[in-house]
């Protein structure tokens, strides 16, 4: 009796051990997202105070406006921040949101480039980065995105070639490269054999598209 009360202490001992393993896992991680949300609003002017309860102190992100958690992991897996006015810079930190499935940071003042570490978000399924100042190259890292289906960048100032990577996402429905300055010619095979032209319109140094086997005319781009 004693041997079987012995087995069943040390089994909810055990137990015990694993449960708060866990809980200490999930309190890392989002500290995680936390301190990867305050390096982003740290690069911001926010005029409109949008992120005036994005307290550092709080322990807590689930809690800040225009951020969404899932209910049971408390992890960030949305990100709302379009149409806000903001200005500023891309921290690369949001390279460490890895639960995060939809960046919307459209349609405000957003400069310098886009974070080559976003090639992280394995989960991210859409990327809306439209309607900033963004310069720079796009970072081939986003071909690591293969949950990815929306990626909309039109309407920046980014330069150089489309990265060929950006042709192995499978999953990519939407894609928006117009009204920018990318050079080069635009690739017509993988997930772009679908895209229309019209996503890559108004952009005066891209070429003529590129058909499998041709190969690119990104030289001196």
């Amino acid at each position: 009796m004693a041997s079987i009360t012995l087995r069943s202490t040390s089994i909810t001992a055990i137990a015990i051990l694993l449960l708060a393993a866990v809980a200490l896992l999930g309190l890392v991680a989002a500290n995680q997202d936390h301190d990867a949300l305050t390096a982003l609003k740290n690069g911001l002017q926010d005029p409109t105070g949008e992120l005036n309860n994005w307290n550092p102190y709080s322990t807590d992100p689930c809690t800040w406006t225009h951020v969404e958690c899932d209910n049971i992991t408390k992890r960030v897996i949305r990100l709302d921040l379009g149409f806000r006015k903001l200005s500023g810079h891309l921290a690369p930190e949001l390279g460490n949101l890895d639960q995060l499935e939809y960046m919307e940071i459209h349609q405000n003042y957003i400069q310098g480039t886009i974070p080559a570490e976003l090639g992280n978000l394995k989960n991210l399924i859409s990327l809306t980065l439209y309607n900033n100042n963004l310069s720079g190259h796009i970072p081939p890292s986003l071909g690591e995105l293969q949950a990815l289906k929306y990626l909309r960048l039109e309407h920046n100032n980014l330069s150089g070639p489309i990265p060929r990577e950006l042709v192995g996402l499978s999953n990519l429905m939407i894609l928006d490269l117009s009204n920018n300055d990318l050079c080069g010619t635009i690739p017509r095979f993988g997930a772009f054999q679908n895209i229309p032209l019209t996503s890559f319109a108004n952009n005066p140094r891209l070429k003529d598209p590129e058909l499998p086997g041709t190969g690119n005319n990104d030289n001196n781009c």
